[in-house]
């Protein structure tokens, strides 16, 4: 069980520095600006930095041979280091939540939109309160005759803190937080080959648009029947304005025309 404990701190540490990076390049997703670019690896090199650090004085104890035993005041100077981790993690976590600030300073919406966003990437902060509580924890179990039994309090706080982080990193994506951020009016969009954002509803022409190609020619110019030729030695020709092109399986001759005129739209 101390062995369990042990290998969990461990996981506990670099669980919260996935989080870190994983909140920290989502505003690289949203906008990639060269100030914001600047900040956010900033953020990640010093999280990096706080894990390396944190996981060396973590895995190594008073007790070098067992150090997963050293979970009592014999070890006093591990909660020091508890402390210290525990401290610079809720400084780390507050700047990644002030980094989305840089993000909405240049975008052209309301400053209730720009409310929303921020308390949405800043809702990180909440995890404060499981945060301290693990450490108020872990000093009861320190001090106490049955540290096992007291350690439950600090485990459950770190889950419920580990739990909140993962919540905190998906509300961005809730829909909420996407209309705020596109704006009321947006429209779902799609980019094609030719990096330009289109609405999915006009790259065919409207029926009554009378600016577009064969604009007022009967449907069935556009789209004509097949119909059985009448026998005689000859073959009506094609005209030259407007091709067809049959089908090897036999369907319905096709406009080659009404094609290049979808594709220009």
């Amino acid at each position: 069980m101390l062995k369990a404990a042990y290998v969990a701190d461990i996981l506990y540490i670099f669980t919260l520095y996935i989080s870190k990076c994983s909140g920290s390049f989502f505003y690289l997703r949203i906008s990639p600006g060269r100030i914001l670019l600047f900040a956010v690896w900033t953020v990640v090199s010093i999280a990096t930095i706080w894990t390396v650090s944190s996981l060396l004085l973590v895995s190594l104890r008073c007790d070098t041979d067992d150090p997963w035993i050293d979970i009592t005041a014999k070890c006093s100077i591990l909660l020091r280091r508890w402390e210290i981790i525990g401290g610079l993690d809720m400084f780390i976590e507050l700047v990644t939540a002030a980094t989305s600030v840089i993000l909405v300073h240049d975008i052209q919406i309301s400053r209730r939109q720009k409310l929303q966003i921020i308390l949405a990437l800043s809702s990180r902060i909440v995890v404060f309160v499981p945060a301290i509580l693990r450490l108020h924890y872990l000093r009861q179990q320190f001090y106490s005759t049955d540290p096992t039994y007291d350690g439950t309090y600090t485990t459950i706080c770190a889950q419920i803190q580990l739990g909140y982080l993962l919540v905190a990193n998906t509300i961005p994506c809730l829909k909420p937080f996407i209309a705020a951020y596109e704006g009321s009016d947006a429209k779902p969009t799609f980019r094609g080959y030719s990096d330009t954002v289109t609405d999915p509803m006009e790259i065919l022409p409207s029926p009554q648009d009378t600016t577009a190609p064969n604009a007022g020619e009967p449907e069935s110019k556009l789209f004509p029947v097949a119909e059985c030729p009448e026998p005689g030695p000859s073959k009506p020709e094609k005209s030259d304005e407007r091709r067809y092109h049959e089908e090897p399986w036999g369907t319905a001759p096709v406009s080659i025309h009404t094609f290049e005129s979808a594709l220009q739209w």
